[in-house]
């Protein structure tokens, strides 16, 4: 994976919201002039822990999480 500074990581979509296309428009818009990597849930499953630590060692110096909360 490319190295980035910022790192949007969404939930699966549910009834709840579409937290997927809510972090696709924080990238374009107020994050758009950072260089920005998205983690899906749904698309990673287990390895979306693995995912963020990588993101954290390769430098992602601002992190975001939208979904839900809980372990």
């Amino acid at each position: 994976a490319a190295s980035a500074d910022g790192l949007l990581v969404a939930d699966n979509p549910d009834e709840g919201g579409n937290f997927e296309a809510d972090v696709e428009e924080i990238a374009q818009g107020s994050l758009s002039a950072r260089e920005t990597r998205i983690l899906k849930l749904r698309e990673l499953g287990a390895g979306t822990r693995d995912a963020i630590r990588d993101s954290f060692d390769e430098g992602a110096s601002l992190v975001s999480y939208v979904g839900h909360g809980g372990a």
